[in-house]
């Protein structure tokens, strides 16, 4: 019984005695320090983390907080790091969630090993349960997750501006830090995407990230958003400012392809093909896919300039053609299904005690009512409404058909003439936009009054010339002479190229379009593309017109 005593003190001080000593050894002084440079001088964190005999630290603590540090050191250094095996560590010491910034910052940069492996589903699934676990005044890792999650979203061509959206967070908390590069690269990314449909808003976000450069003496990002920036003034028909400002790129840098591509499209769209050969001459031949599609659109211009048009079409088909194949090839709809399935177990998660199939049960059913009851709703509110359009349908039509007939016999010249066309106008409206509500429910919608008369209101639009050309009027008096303004620009447009053009302005989609005009919606398609290729736009003309809507609307 004594020997079992002694036995039992002993160990009782042996294990007090452990656990002194290791409360004692705490954190590594290196390791803290090589943490609070790891982002003003990385180059130095890894410089000390390098220095470290791993086998020489002390604990688990310590152990996986090198394996931590030493990977995010190595991306931040060279933008990947030398093998899983680290973060691997790091992630399983910390998945307890004993220390939660520790562990986010695993989750961070295990999901940026996955990226750098070329497997997104994984890295956004890892990314998401990341910003879920991260603390709300954690700006700096929730500004990394967010900048990341952008970068991989663009680089996969994710739709709804979701790119936008994590770039936009990224940017407001790269400002509460007061981290003037990130927020320079932040606003670049900003301004790239808006070049796609806010051109002005583009610009804006292009020269405040070239002044931040400027103001931090970052010679290759000023130079970057320079390049960047000859995109967007190309984008906005300022080709002289594109032209210069690739101009000051190639005279200060060694050019890149892409500001060859710049210098190209802009003495190309100047009037200079020979130029424009030129400098698409130096572009590097090794051609990634972008770096093929981007010379077809610059050899298309090209052509253009030169006057040959055949060519020209083929330059550009085929640029749309790599554009279309880039946008397929990419993962954007595994990463939507992954990151969808990211939030359902972070549901799961938080519901603790309620497991994944009850959770889908429930909200099934709850989603499955809704839905029951919004259909109802639905169907009583659409059967209101359309008895509604049409009783207005005809009331406009009869105040049309008066004030047409009295605006055939007056010249709309005068003064005393002015009440008349602003009250035709209002009714036209009036008139096209109860039009356009009926197309929008003629799919579901198949009582035969209904169907008969709106097939008779869209033959008006379509074989009327009158009706054609008040539709182009009513375009032009609500946005400043849109139509007007594109005719005299291009002068190849026919009046049922402006008539198309005039209802994509007044919001009709293809099957509006098709039903106003009598044509299939695969011809109306056809008709956008045949319309874009003869005003030669670098984007859908869809977009176009919706951004020069923006500009008529001032």
């Amino acid at each position: 019984m004594l020997n079992m005593r002694k036995i039992l003190y002993i160990l009782f001080i042996i294990l007090t005695l452990s656990f002194v000593m290791s409360c004692s050894r705490g954190v590594d002084k290196r390791l803290v320090l090589a943490d609070t440079l790891m982002w003003k001088n990385p180059d130095s964190s890894l410089a000390i983390l390098n220095s470290i005999n791993r086998d020489s630290l002390q604990g688990n603590e310590n152990q996986a907080y090198y394996a931590l540090l030493i990977t995010q050191a190595q991306f931040r250094c060279y933008g990947n790091c030398s093998s899983d095996s680290l973060i691997n560590f790091a992630f399983d010491y910390y998945c307890d969630n004993h220390n939660q910034e520790h562990y986010t910052r695993s989750l961070i940069y295990k999901g940026a090993y996955y990226e750098e492996r070329n497997n997104p589903v994984e890295a956004i699934k890892l990314y998401k349960k990341a910003e879920d676990n991260a603390d709300s005044t954690d700006y700096r890792n929730l500004a990394q997750i967010n900048m990341r999650m952008g970068k991989l979203y663009y680089k996969n061509y994710a739709s709804n501006n979701l790119d936008l959206e994590k770039f936009k967070k990224a940017l407001k908390y790269y400002k509460l830090l007061g981290d003037k590069p990130m927020v320079m690269l932040s606003l670049s990314h900003i301004g790239n995407i808006y070049r796609a449909f806010n051109i002005s808003e583009a610009i804006n976000c292009l020269n405040e990230a070239k002044r931040i450069a400027f103001e931090i003496k970052d010679t290759v990002n000023y130079y970057h958003q320079l390049n960047e920036l000859s995109m967007a003034y190309f984008l906005d028909s300022l080709y002289v400012e594109a032209k210069n400002a690739a101009m000051e790129c190639i005279n200060n840098i060694t050019p890149n392809n892409a500001i060859l591509f710049n210098a190209a499209n802009a003495f190309a769209a100047l009037g200079m093909p020979d130029s424009a050969r030129f400098f698409l001459n130096k572009v590097d031949k090794k051609f990634e896919p972008y770096d093929s599609m981007m010379c077809a659109f610059a050899l298309g211009r090209i052509y253009a300039a030169e006057g040959n048009k055949i060519e020209s079409l083929k330059q550009e088909s085929l640029g749309n053609r790599i554009s279309e194949d880039i946008a397929k090839s990419s993962n954007r709809d595994k990463i939507f299904k992954a990151e969808d399935d990211q939030n359902i177990q972070n549901i799961d998660a938080k519901a603790g005690i309620m497991s994944r199939q009850k959770v889908i049960i429930i909200w099934g059913a709850v989603i499955a009512g809704i839905l029951l009851l919004v259909f109802l709703l639905y169907v009583f509110f659409a059967v209101r409404k359309r008895n509604s359009l049409i009783k207005e349908l005809n009331h406009n039509k009869e105040i049309v058909d008066t004030l047409l007939a009295e605006y055939k016999e007056k010249t709309l010249v005068d003064d005393e003439n002015k009440e008349l066309h602003s009250a035709i106008m209002s009714y036209l409206e009036q008139h096209f936009n109860s039009l356009k509500s009926l197309i929008e429910k003629s799919n579901s919608m198949k009582h035969s009054d209904f169907v008969k008369l709106l097939n008779e209101r869209s033959s008006q639009l379509g074989a009327n010339d009158d009706m054609s050309k008040l539709l182009i009027m009513l375009a032009n008096d609500k946005y400043n002479n849109l139509i007007h303004d594109f005719s005299e620009q291009y002068p190849i447009l026919h009046e049922n190229d402006l008539k198309i053009i005039s209802l994509i302005s007044l919001g009709y989609d293809n099957e509006g379009i098709a039903f106003c005009t009598g044509m299939a919606k695969d011809s109306v398609r056809t008709k956008k593309t045949r319309i874009k290729n003869k005003m030669n736009l670098p984007m859908s003309l869809d977009a176009f017109i919706t951004q020069e809507k923006l500009t008529h609307s001032f």
